[in-house]
């Protein structure tokens, strides 16, 4: 816990940077993953200050995008495209497994026939996760009440948290993942989105041979080949679904925060069923994602424009390097 911390800061020049990882995981951690409860009570103590975050987020927004806990409200609103997912207790999970397992997943039914009008006679399937980071990094499969009561067994015990993410996969056989890069464009008021394909391999479970989890990346050219019969119309059509709910998620950032991000990346699944293609939605990147050498200068300059945003100076906002990018409506 920090106490009593007082600062003296321009508002205009002076931020905070933080390069920690927050976790609430049990295990040793990897250098630079420090616990999650006083990493963004220390946040808040400077923010309070009149310190504000430029990187990754500011500490309210992180928090919510670290604890994934968006996943259980907008599932409720279909035009986000969020798959059905509810909140397993652990310690009603202790105290009776399996009935704390059915409850779940006939929850699950019930939420997806509400908010699609499905009924709950086809099979539930899906995978369990934790918010922050853990030693598990990807989410771990379920098909029936047994093996939900296996994932939480193996999940909970090795981290600090009190509930668990119980989300159904949609039907069809998923085909690779999408992620959308949305730079902010200050000076013009736009967003320019970088796609990133991700081919998928096998996720290592012999009873769920439908888990799949992201492999590598590879060009929009090379995934149009393979996926989708090198037929740009198909392809088009994919990357058109996947705008659309980004929007409906830069509105989400919107009503979470006037200050849009600098950078929000929005993680989608395509997936292939008797309809055709279809996009849905994943989940949002924790504002501290990895980017490499991905559009570097357009990510550099959104976030100089994001920390100078109150200036006077004529310099600011800076137009952001145009280069490769598509611009859609803010």
């Amino acid at each position: 816990m920090v106490k009593g911390v007082q600062l003296k800061a321009s508002k205009e020049f002076r931020f905070m940077w933080y390069f920690l990882t927050p976790t609430k995981g049990t295990f040793d951690p990897p250098a630079g993953y420090v616990n999650a409860s006083d990493f963004f009570a220390m946040c808040e103590a400077i923010e309070r200050s009149g310190l504000p975050t430029a990187w990754p987020q500011s500490s309210f927004l992180y928090n919510l995008l670290c604890e994934k806990s968006y996943a259980t409200q907008m599932c409720l609103h279909r035009k986000f495209k969020v798959p059905v997912g509810t909140r397993l207790s652990y310690s009603e999970f202790v105290e009776e497994p399996e009935l704390g397992a059915r409850k779940t997943l006939q929850c699950l039914q019930d939420l997806r026939e509400y908010v699609y009008g499905e009924s709950g006679t086809q099979q539930t399937r899906g995978v369990i996760s934790v918010g922050c980071r853990s030693k598990h990094e990807d989410p771990l499969p379920f098909w029936d009440e047994n093996s939900l009561v296996e994932g939480v067994n193996k999940l909970l015990p090795g981290v600090a948290h009190t509930v668990c993410l119980v989300r159904e996969l949609v039907a069809g056989t998923a085909l690779c993942e999408l992620y959308v890069l949305c730079f902010h464009d200050a000076q013009r008021d736009e967003t320019y989105k970088r796609y990133l394909w991700y081919t998928l391999k096998d996720g290592g479970y012999a009873e769920a041979p439908w888990y799949k989890i992201a492999d590598k990346e590879v060009s929009e050219e090379a995934i149009k080949i393979q996926l989708f019969d090198n037929n740009d119309e198909k392809i088009n059509h994919v990357k058109k679904e996947a705008d659309t709910i980004c929007t409906q998620w830069l509105l989400w950032f919107d009503a979470e925060h006037p200050v849009r991000p600098h950078v929000a990346r929005i993680d989608l699944t395509v997936v292939q069923s008797n309809m055709g293609h279809d996009v849905w939605f994943k989940e949002l990147g924790d504002g501290a994602c990895d980017l490499g050498s991905v559009e570097e200068d357009v990510r550099n300059t959104a976030l100089v424009n994001n920390m100078m945003r109150y200036t006077d100076s004529a310099s600011f906002p800076q137009p952001l390097p145009q280069a490769n990018q598509t611009p859609t409506p803010p």
